[in-house]
């Protein structure tokens, strides 16, 4: 039996409910018992069992749904009713009360850090294609591991301050403490704005004070020599197996891998390295450059303001070191469009080098360097063959000179040089 949308009121028995049939619109059967009581078949056929009624919150009609009637009988049905019915006229909007339920229950999911990077924060610096998102929940689950199982309710002002003074007892940096609180301050604004948290309990806390012209470290001369050569050992051991890959499928007859030349790059990791030695490009900057924004012939690098972190544009001069690096990375790839570096598994761009390059240091012997100070060693040694630090703040897109100025200080032996004429 199908009726019309329309608020004619009729008994609703089983039998009526067993005889519904789908029109392909959607029709309602108002009940002539039950004040509110609905029956509601779908398009295709769906019956289900509703209760109509006014909101006593915002005074409007609202239908709030009951169940399936191949799930629920209409005796259990009129029971809801009946009990809704009354939860309504003691002032409850059943609707704003389901949502604040499924609400809260999602709260309880993802309550602890770690549910609310996995359910929450990884999406949402998806959504933003936030270019370093893998880098960023890296750090987060490496640096707060101990607050992992934590309820967010539970990361207060005073569990920060107490983990912060722990990690300068064992000797870390006050800027290296700093952006750690910093990337966990970022992911609780995000808990606020899904309304996980009323408010972010350490949006207040003050940065720690550290050295305003810190000890910044650059590679020596050994330390370069020996960082080059384990670049090099490192691309001929790859050309080595891939060279014996490409012979044992070819001996199979299986499809060759594209073969690297011999002197080449085993992949992109070295050319990124002398990219960002020579340049003083950041790693960021270096991963997202495209062809187009490389000018070979000109010998210039244009880092656009959108990828900058400073947001303006710079063009910088490449020496020929990288030149020659970039020249060769082209010529192996046979690429002149899109990123420089590819990811070799997405096609997209690299995440980060961290492996790759920690394994490189390793078998260079070189301790306590991070990649970011391939920017330093490039800004310090320009410093310590007498270029004028304003013209490494331009290079370097530094907004404030106060930020150059640290390399001022890297080279007491060049002080120590110039006020020796005294002695002659």
């Amino acid at each position: 039996m199908a009726a019309k949308e329309s608020k004619t009121r009729t008994r609703i028995t089983q039998t009526l409910v067993a005889s519904l049939k789908p029109t392909g619109k959607i029709y309602k059967i108002y009940d002539s018992e039950q004040t509110g009581f609905i029956v509601r078949v779908s398009a295709t056929g769906t019956v289900s069992y509703d209760l109509r009624y006014r909101s006593p919150v915002d005074h409007k009609d609202k239908t709030y749904t009951i169940g399936r009637a191949n799930r629920l009988a209409l005796a259990q049905a009129r029971k809801i009713a009946k009990q809704k019915a009354g939860e309504v006229a003691a002032g409850l909007d059943l609707n704003l009360a389901k949502r604040e339920s499924i609400a809260d229950a999602e709260k309880q999911k993802a309550s602890t850090l770690r549910a609310f990077i996995d359910q929450h924060y990884e999406k949402y610096l998806q959504d933003r294609d936030t270019k370093s998102r893998k880098a960023i929940v890296q750090d987060i689950r490496a640096k707060w591991r101990c607050a992992l199982d934590l309820d967010l309710s539970e990361i207060t002002e005073s569990y920060v301050t107490d983990w912060r003074g722990r990690r300068a007892q064992a000797g870390i940096k006050p800027s290296t403490i700093n952006r750690d609180v910093g990337l966990l301050k970022a992911l609780l604004n995000v808990a606020v704005k899904k309304r996980m948290l009323n408010s972010n309990p350490i949006a207040g806390l003050a940065q720690i004070k550290g050295d305003k012209n810190p000890k910044t470290r650059y590679l020596s001369e050994s330390e370069e020599k020996r960082l080059l050569a384990a670049l090099r050992e490192r691309d001929d051991r790859l050309i080595a197996e891939r060279d014996s890959a490409n012979q044992w499928r070819s001996e199979r007859g299986y499809e060759l891998f594209p073969a690297i030349p011999a002197g080449g790059f085993g992949d992109h990791l070295t050319p990124i390295v002398l990219l960002c030695m020579y340049s003083g490009l950041r790693r960021g900057e270096a991963l997202s450059l495209e062809w187009s924004e490389l000018d070979l012939q000109a010998k210039r690098v244009t880092v656009i303001g959108e990828k900058a972190k400073s947001k303006s544009t710079r063009h910088v001069p490449l020496p020929a070191k990288a030149v020659d690096a970039l020249t060769q990375w082209a010529n192996q790839t046979g690429e002149r469009e899109g990123l420089v570096f590819k990811s070799p598994v997405t096609g997209g761009q690299l995440d980060n080098v961290r492996r790759s390059w920690g394994a490189v240091l390793k078998a260079a012997k070189i301790d306590n360097f991070r990649f970011h100070d391939l920017r330093h060693h490039y800004a310090s040694t320009l410093v310590m063959r007498g270029v004028n630090i304003y013209t490494v703040k331009g290079l370097l897109g530094h907004s404030d000179i106060k930020l150059t100025e640290r390399y001022a200080h890297l080279a007491p032996e060049h002080y120590s040089a110039a006020v020796a004429v005294l002695d002659d």
